[in-house]
């Protein structure tokens, strides 16, 4: 049975009171919103600061557990020095057990700086550039070889050269065995002075099936 309501057969009194009911209907809508609203930052606080409690809890144990490691592992690095003359600068190490099962590696995060004389070197190599082009000309290898050493050399978004294109680029000019260019990396290369910032551990082991797994830690952010 349809109830259809012609509002032309309302009287003003009865269009009155249906107004007052239309409003309060709204205006009861818009009350159980504020309070599902209130509601919800209610819960979200309450769930923000339990997860937020449980959080330092866990990485307060991180910190313990990583300082630990790094204690424990001490002798250990201390003996791969003096036996195998590894790098004092050296920004990270690896233990693998001699079945290969385990790896564990201890590491240290930098950013890349360097020194005022990191120009220097770049502009011997602008000035060598200058005078093979001038010696000879468009050579397409020429062309080749200084594209490739100034894409090296490209700074990141923050204007900063990477440590990891320069010892590449180290490696390409020593191939190619011009002795100016060498000198010229090189001056580039002694030039990093590397910021280091947080330590980190990483743990790898293999799987029942021999499939290498990475332990699900997160150190790099405490301590």
């Amino acid at each position: 049975m349809e109830n259809n309501l012609n509002l032309d057969k309302l009287t003003p009194e009865q269009l009155d009171e249906l107004q007052v009911q239309i409003e309060a209907r709204k205006k009861q809508k818009e009350e159980l919103r504020k309070s599902e609203v209130s509601n919800y930052f209610i819960i979200r606080d309450e769930t923000i600061k339990k997860v937020f409690e449980k959080l330092t809890r866990v990485n307060s144990d991180l910190e313990i557990i990583k300082k630990e490691v790094f204690d424990e592992f001490g002798a250990v690095l201390n003996l791969k020095k003096e036996l195998f003359k590894t790098k004092e600068d050296q920004f990270s190490d690896t233990f693998t057990t001699n079945d290969g099962k385990i790896t564990i590696i201890l590491g240290q995060n930098t950013i890349d700086r360097w020194d005022e004389t990191v120009s220097a070197g770049i502009d011997k190599i602008n000035e060598h550039f200058k005078k093979l082009i001038e010696e000879r000309g468009n050579d397409k290898d020429v062309t080749f070889f200084i594209n490739m050493v100034r894409d090296l050399l490209k700074p990141n978004k923050d204007g900063v050269l990477k440590a990891s294109r320069v010892l590449d680029l180290e490696k390409r000019v020593e191939e190619h065995g011009d002795q100016e260019l060498i000198d010229a990396v090189k001056i580039i290369r002694d030039s990093h002075r590397p910021d280091r910032t947080s330590t980190y551990v990483k743990a790898i082991y293999k799987d029942a099936n021999g499939i290498k797994q990475n332990l699900g830690l997160s150190m790099s952010s405490v301590g």
